[in-house]
């Protein structure tokens, strides 16, 4: 969310995994070097270096009223200002907390102003098998949809060295698309949604500057342009893609 430019996240604590969450003072003590830092200790560092918000709603764990800027109690579906009480709870409960780790006050970590985020791009070993084309798959009745690199396939007859298969399974290219209920049963959205996966895979491999974010607002462009969705397929040779329903 946050390297696709969000300016607020929403989370809600009963879905949420609690360690995730936050870690109370019972287990900071027990388990000091705990490699993943809980959420409760980095939404004020991810505001005041990003202006990221953190809608958070919680009920079971009071620490979060150590950091709000605001806060909202929702009584009998009534919702009403908290924010001077949760700051009094806070206050009464937590004075005098030492330091997380070192790293600064407790539930209030500075976040890095470098790394962040960090930008992610196709694998090159993956794109490069678009250089030739794709084939794309709709399977299990239109519910699954399979995308692979035409030079994937002619190095998959060519080679059949232990090497070569130890990259490969059978989850290569697939994509899931049983939760995208608006799209199921369509195949032509479906084949159309392989379209842009693939015109995105090879431009990646064209620009291998550009992140996931870059290339995710080059599709839109596209897609925004007249006949946008026919450049896609007829810019990348009509020929170059097999549709097997």
């Amino acid at each position: 969310a946050i390297e696709m430019g969000a300016s607020a996240l929403l989370v809600d604590e009963d879905v949420s995994a609690a360690n995730f969450m936050a870690r109370d003072g019972r287990m900071r003590a027990l388990v000091a070097d705990e490699s993943i830092t809980p959420l409760l200790y980095r939404v004020n560092g991810l505001y005041d270096t990003h202006g990221i918000s953190s809608v958070v709603v919680v009920g079971g764990v009071g620490d979060w009223l150590d950091v709000p800027n605001n806060v909202i109690l929702l009584d009998k579906y009534v919702a009403s200002d908290a924010t001077k009480k949760a700051r009094s709870v806070s206050y009464q409960f937590s004075y005098g907390h030492v330091q997380y780790a070192g790293r600064g006050v407790v539930h209030r970590l500075p976040w890095d102003k470098t790394g962040t985020p960090l930008q992610r791009r196709p694998a090159t070993m993956f794109t490069e098998q678009f250089q030739s084309g794709a084939i794309i798959s709709i399977l299990e009745g239109g519910s699954a949809l399979s995308i692979r690199g035409r030079n994937d396939e002619q190095s998959s007859s060519s080679s059949d060295s232990d090497e070569d298969s130890g990259i490969r399974d059978e989850h290569h290219g697939y994509i899931d698309m049983s939760r995208c209920e608006q799209v199921l049963g369509k195949k032509s959205q479906l084949y159309g949604c392989g379209l842009c996966v693939a015109w995105l895979l090879r431009l990646s491999r064209k620009d291998p500057s550009l992140g996931v974010k870059a290339l995710l607002e080059k599709l839109d462009e596209q897609l925004s342009k007249e006949n946008g969705m026919f450049e896609i397929f007829s810019n990348s040779g009509e020929s170059e893609f097999d549709s097997i329903v």
